[in-house]
């Protein structure tokens, strides 16, 4: 899977209102929310990895509506991953 940026993402503990346990995962996908807009995307994972709570992560995406996406994502926009909430916190990195 051909990856589109590179983003930066700190996932909230459950006591600032982020997920109840941590993400453990062979594949993820969820939106990048910039403002009051979402960008679906997958998150391109080599093997299985665990996301804990409370830790920060460099993570390439692949953005499922590149072109549409690319109109509001640049290096460092200010972006949260949403699970029906905000789940973590964080910034575009790098668009490839």
């Amino acid at each position: 899977m051909k990856i589109d940026a590179l983003i930066s993402i700190r996932f909230l503990t459950s006591e600032e209102g982020g997920r109840k346990s941590s993400i453990q995962a062979d594949k993820y996908g969820c939106p990048i929310m910039v403002d009051d807009r979402g960008f679906d995307c997958q998150f391109v994972l080599t093997h299985s990895m665990c996301f804990e709570l409370g830790e920060s992560y460099k993570i390439p995406v692949k953005l499922l509506n590149l072109d549409r996406a690319l109109e509001h994502l640049k290096e460092e926009t200010k972006i949260s991953v949403w699970e029906g909430k905000i789940i973590g916190v964080g910034e575009v990195v790098k668009i490839l």
